[in-house]
């Protein structure tokens, strides 16, 4: 137990052995136990602290060879690209379903309960259809589908607001496979950082989301939809 650093239950141990055996340690066999346990704790403060300047130094190290990389500070990009348009369109899309047809607090309801199958759903099709593809297939689905409403007629009610949560279900699909995708892109030792970075990005889109029923006011009831189908 001495050895591996165990000597709080060493001590323990030569106890309870003098004990049963009727016997008591002497003092000065404790004071060097004592003795043996201080200098043991303070290696292993001073082991922990140059473990901690190693590890927070090759971390750095890392982000900067990895700032250095052509292909990492393109993912990045990308990525933050992405992580801004999905944010934007998904919090956008609840945020605008009162400016399509029909009951608007309907609208919102449905807006919300149509991510509960995307979130079963996304699995399966990531699966099956990879990252990539499923990703670009169903940005094109929403893009395709917000601007299509625009060539629907008010009466149709239903298939109005069948296309809006069509487009709400895809870019769910779409915002949930970024979080996976992303995460897979960068290498372990700083992928958090850069995580953190795309996601920061991401962040824009959610600021400005809040902002797009207002442009019903001064460009019409379609042009939330028609920048979310440019975005």
């Amino acid at each position: 137990m001495i050895t591996a650093g165990k000597i709080n239950e060493a001590i323990e141990e030569l106890k309870y052995i003098a004990k049963f055996n009727g016997k008591k340690l002497s003092e000065e066999s404790l004071k060097k136990l004592e003795a043996f346990r201080s200098i043991n704790e303070k290696e292993i403060e001073i082991e922990e602290t140059r473990k901690r300047r190693t590890t927070s130094c090759s971390s750095q190290q890392a982000f900067k060879r990895a700032m250095t990389s052509k292909r990492i500070i393109f993912r990045v990009i990308n990525c933050s690209f992405c992580w801004m348009i999905n944010t934007l369109i998904y919090y956008g899309l609840s945020m605008s379903s009162g400016s399509i047809v029909g009951n608007r607090y309907g609208n919102f309801i449905l807006c919300s309960l149509v991510e509960i199958p995307a979130l079963f759903l996304v699995i399966k099709i990531m699966n099956n259809c990879g990252r990539r593809e499923s990703q670009c297939a169903t940005l094109l689905v929403c893009s395709s589908l917000c601007i299509s409403i625009a060539f629907v007629p008010k009466y149709a009610v239903i298939l109005n607001v069948l296309l809006y949560l069509i487009g709400k279900f895809s870019i769910t699909i779409s915002f949930v496979i970024l979080y996976m995708y992303t995460a897979e892109m960068f290498p372990t030792e700083i992928r958090h950082s850069l995580f953190g970075i795309c996601s920061m990005f991401g962040r824009i889109g959610s600021m400005v989301a809040p902002q797009t029923p207002l442009l019903v006011t001064y460009f019409g009831e379609l042009s939330p939809l028609l920048l979310f189908s440019g975005s």
